[in-house]
């Protein structure tokens, strides 16, 4: 940073690690597998860099709260794209910390075990990214708007809702074949969501430990 003072902000891949501290093998948090500028896009569209991983510069931040998080608890995020709009961007492709997940007592955990819970925060969330595009002028609103359906796709299969599900098929064409599988079950197997859910965290735990 000190060598390059035309970037605001920069982060590294991390590893898991689970609740004791230990390291999740043959799993990372990781962008890419090359180090290099992150667009304005890029970061608006992603959760690219770890929050343990971010080092921000001091002079960019000229709000104490940033303008556009409201009641939005993301502020990790809200950080991300603060300083992507102050300036530049550097993503290293090196492991240097650890991200721990499935903590008990986490927002995440919390999220998980009360569905009207992680809808409030969703929306909230689809929220600021409306107020995203207005503090940038309008100048990412493609590349927001996917995000918020991105953001609205992922709530209404975490919430089981079919119905709503549909109005995102085209989002259903970008993602993972695991969360296809889901989509198809929730949409038309709703029936079998939750058994099909319940074996698949049992194997990804299994596969964790």
């Amino acid at each position: 940073m000190e060598s390059h003072p035309d970037y605001a902000l920069c982060g590294h891949a991390a590893y898991y690690a689970d609740e004791n501290g230990n390291l999740i093998q043959g799993d990372s948090f990781r962008y890419r597998k090359s180090s290099g500028e992150l667009t304005t896009e890029e970061v608006i569209s992603s959760w690219a860099m770890a929050t343990c991983s971010l080092l921000y510069r001091k002079s960019c931040r000229t709000d104490v709260i940033f303008p556009f998080q409201g009641s939005c608890i993301n502020s990790d995020y809200a950080l991300m794209v603060y300083m992507a709009l102050k300036g530049k961007v550097f993503y290293l492709d090196e492991l240097m910390g650890a991200y721990r997940i499935g903590c008990s007592g986490s927002i995440t955990q919390k999220q998980r075990q009360n569905k009207e819970y992680f809808k409030k925060r969703r929306l909230e969330y689809v929220a600021m990214l409306d107020r995203i595009d207005d503090y940038s002028e309008k100048r990412y609103t493609r590349v927001i708007n996917l995000r918020k359906r991105k953001t609205l796709f992922e709530l209404y299969l975490t919430l089981r809702d079919g119905k709503s599900l549909r109005q995102y098929s085209d989002v259903y064409r970008t993602v993972p074949m695991k969360t296809k599988v889901k989509y198809i079950l929730c949409v038309y197997f709703h029936s079998l969501y939750d058994g099909a859910e319940k074996i698949y965290h049992k194997l990804k735990g299994a596969s964790h430990g």
